[in-house]
């Protein structure tokens, strides 16, 4: 198989690919509605399966936490020493540093040093367009 035979059967599969992904994720939202219209009871056709699983996920707000954890830990007049299960990383503030630049606040040793920090990331993805079909 040339080169030419394989792009066209890839943007051939990729648009048939698409087709499915869109009518799997109505046809899934179609069951469920269905399913729980009837008691999520799991149905059987022809040896497939489909049944309803519930599945449960938590997560937090780490800002809420922190908050909540700091303010217990400064309720217990604890507030003057470090609390021991907060973590304290320096981080850039990059707007105030921006500013600083800007406003010529930074020498430029610094800015050297800055660019050397920074990295350019260039990725490559394949592209594919079907050809518009005249009338």
């Amino acid at each position: 198989m040339n080169i030419k035979e394989i792009i066209k059967q890839y943007c051939e599969n990729k648009e048939q690919e698409k087709a499915l992904k869109n009518e799997i994720s109505e046809q899934g939202k179609s069951i469920k509605t269905y399913m729980a219209d009837h008691e999520d009871k799991p149905i059987e056709v022809d040896g497939y399966t489909v049944s309803i699983q519930e599945r449960k996920t938590e997560d937090v707000n780490p800002e809420q936490m922190l908050n909540a954890v700091l303010n217990w830990w400064g309720a217990k007049a604890m507030g003057s020493v470090q609390c021991p299960f907060v973590k304290y990383v320096p981080a850039i503030d990059m707007e105030a540093l921006e500013s600083a630049i800007y406003n010529e606040q930074v020498d430029k040793d610094l800015l050297l040093e800055i660019d050397k920090c920074r990295t350019v990331k260039v990725t490559r993805a394949l592209v594919y367009k079907a050809k518009k079909e005249e009338n």
